[in-house]
């Protein structure tokens, strides 16, 4: 090999790995997100202030709230997803 050919490999080799940082950074942000919101709709059930916003979106807030929660059960017990949590790139 030549000295181009594996400065071009080093540069390519960067290039991969921040691909990777920054998906894996992805799937942790939209679990945070997630989890933020879920916080979020908590805190306005525990301080009476779903009561107040129309029906139809206290629904749909409760809907949302059980849907996650149901993934997020299945999250918690998916090996794979696991494994990509607790590793660092």
């Amino acid at each position: 090999m030549s000295v181009i050919t594996d400065l071009d490999q080093s540069w390519q080799e960067k290039g991969e790995r921040e691909i990777i940082f920054e998906a894996r950074a992805i799937l942790e942000n939209m679990t945070n997100v997630c989890d933020e919101g879920l916080n979020r709709l908590q805190e306005m059930v525990n301080g009476g202030k779903l009561n107040t916003v129309p029906l139809d979106l206290q629904r749909a807030l409760l809907r949302w709230k059980n849907l996650y929660g149901t993934a997020k059960t299945n999250f918690e017990g998916d090996q794979e997803l696991i494994d990509i949590y607790q590793w660092r790139p």
